[in-house]
């Protein structure tokens, strides 16, 4: 197949995109079997003159040379925006997941001490004392909301509030942290 000289060079079949045969190199000498740019054959990538994407050539069963474009060339993002992009999407992803880990590990203090309380765990214990310390500190205003009679209900209530606080807030966050990414 010979280059036609009329056509301008970024419309031929290569250039497209489609996969095209050749008998040899463009300038329409006879077949070497190599790259579309007349070249020895290296059997790796060439770069096409009109696409500035890759062009890889190889050999079919005839022995003719196949040449096809790789995705990618000059219409591609450069590699900096990309990499900011990339940098983040990441850092939204990391602040997500900081976040997420930061309102279950406070749900799970608040839960816990509800379960001490309930079941009437022994405050003299340094574990029971601890979650306890933890809880209060954490339930800042939601310790007396609701008063009950009953204090194993007044502990169920609103340290339970305040856990489900910590929870939505804590995903209505990390939903927000993921979606700025």
């Amino acid at each position: 197949m010979t280059e036609n000289p009329d056509r301008p060079p970024d419309q031929t079949p290569a250039a497209a995109g489609t996969p095209t045969t050749t008998d040899g190199p463009t300038t329409g000498g006879p077949s070497t079997g190599g790259p579309t740019t007349g070249g020895p054959s290296t059997g790796g990538p060439t770069t096409g003159p009109a696409t500035g994407g890759h062009q890889v050539g190889g050999q079919t069963a005839g022995g003719q040379t196949a040449t096809r474009t790789q995705p990618g060339g000059e219409h591609r993002a450069p590699r900096a925006r990309r990499s900011f992009t990339a940098a983040r999407r990441r850092t939204a992803d990391v602040l997500a997941t900081v976040i997420s880990v930061v309102t279950t590990v406070v749900v799970l203090i608040l839960a816990v001490h509800i379960v001490f309380a309930v079941f009437e765990a022994n405050t003299a214990n340094g574990i029971v004392s601890w979650f306890g310390d933890r809880a209060a500190g954490l339930s800042w205003q939601f310790k007396d909301i609701f008063q009950p009679d009953d204090p194993k209900m007044a502990v169920a209530v609103n340290y339970g509030l305040a856990a489900l606080v910590y929870l939505v807030t804590g995903r209505l966050l990390t939903g927000l942290a993921r979606r700025l990414g």
